[in-house]
């Protein structure tokens, strides 16, 4: 009945949810994961955040990856990681000089593309 992109997704958005339920309803939460973290690797909380949050992302993108299918745009999967990376932002695991960096990265990456679809727009192509 249900297939694997469905199954993928819901469980994608049931996580978040849930991430997001629980540090909205106990803000120690999202401070003592990283202190946790550290403690066990015996690094510093920053290199604790980082590693949290590259995991996070690295499964969100893989999750993503797999539920993807041939009529899907991989435009979502970008779209998507920029707002996770936004959220790990607003949650001080990242730095605001990362996302900045990322945005700067994918301007330069599809800037190209954007100036020949205009043109082509503009020339009635």
């Amino acid at each position: 009945m249900f297939g694997t992109k469905r199954i993928v997704w819901t469980g994608m958005f049931a996580g978040l949810f849930i991430i997001m339920i629980s540090a909205s309803a106990q803000a120690s939460f999202i401070d003592d994961v990283p202190d946790g973290l550290a403690d066990q690797l015996e690094v510093s909380r920053g290199v604790a955040e980082l590693i949290l949050s590259c995991s996070i992302l690295l499964s969100v993108g893989l999750l993503m990856a797999v539920a993807m299918d041939e009529d899907s745009n991989p435009l979502m999967i970008l779209i998507m990681m920029i707002g996770l990376v936004g959220m790990l932002t607003a949650i001080q695991w990242l730095d605001p000089w990362l996302l900045v960096m990322i945005s700067m990265i994918i301007a330069l990456l599809y800037g190209s593309a954007l100036r020949d679809w205009a043109q082509s727009r503009q020339s009635g192509g």
